[in-house]
């Protein structure tokens, strides 16, 4: 896992994963953190793939992929991502609800990684001179140089992790994840739809029971 801060993507409350609020969250980082430990197993024992079925064996690629994408590459949460934000903004000062409604965070959390940043000496927080209530923040000499170079880090990523494929295997990989994608979607909808149907004929079958 990422040594800075990470946000749960669970709901809209977006808590830290050191202050999670509900059930679906903390499920959501022991799955996750199950999944690198397996993943990261299956990376140094290829015994396994001789014994899978091939529907397993890519379904572990996929698992592969998004252990690579979180440990080697990063995942923009968190820190970093707030920095990147601050930078590519086009005024150099930003209100800390502006940049909670970019971030589409909760302001508690929110404010509690703005603390740890500030702490760097990345940003600087300040009363509105016109309205006390609103606080204005703003990239520190030192926080601008430090985004430029996650910024530049960032941009060197997207031009080598495809590197391996030429323009016609990258649509066509592009193709077959949407089709991948689009599956699962019409999958999800199908069992949201007969869970839904079932809890609903559940229910009218218990109201039918009081009934009798």
């Amino acid at each position: 896992m990422n040594e800075e801060q990470q946000i749960c993507p669970c709901c809209p409350n977006h808590c830290t994963k050191e202050n999670l609020n509900c059930g679906r969250g903390k499920n959501y980082f022991r799955i996750t953190e199950q999944e690198s430990t397996t993943t990261e197993n299956y990376l140094h024992d290829e015994n396994h793939f001789h014994h899978d079925s091939f529907d397993e064996q890519l379904l572990v690629k996929l698992k592969m992929c998004n252990y690579f994408m979180r440990h080697h590459h990063g995942e923009h949460t968190g820190q970093k991502h707030i920095l990147l934000v601050l930078l590519e903004q086009n005024e150099d000062i930003i209100s800390q609800r502006q940049l909670q409604e970019i971030l589409g965070i909760q302001a508690g959390s929110l404010s509690e990684i703005l603390a740890k940043i500030e702490a760097t000496g990345w940003i600087t927080r300040q009363k509105n001179a016109d309205d006390k209530r609103q606080i204005d923040i703003s990239l520190t000499e030192s926080g601008k140089i430090y985004a430029e170079q996650m910024q530049k880090m960032h941009q060197q990523r997207m031009e080598t992790i495809f590197a391996c494929f030429d323009d016609d295997e990258k649509h066509t990989f592009a193709q077959l994840l949407d089709k991948l994608l689009d599956s699962w979607h019409e999958l999800a909808q199908k069992h949201h739809t007969h869970t839904k149907h079932h809890r609903k004929h559940h229910h009218l079958t218990r109201r039918q029971g009081r009934n009798f």
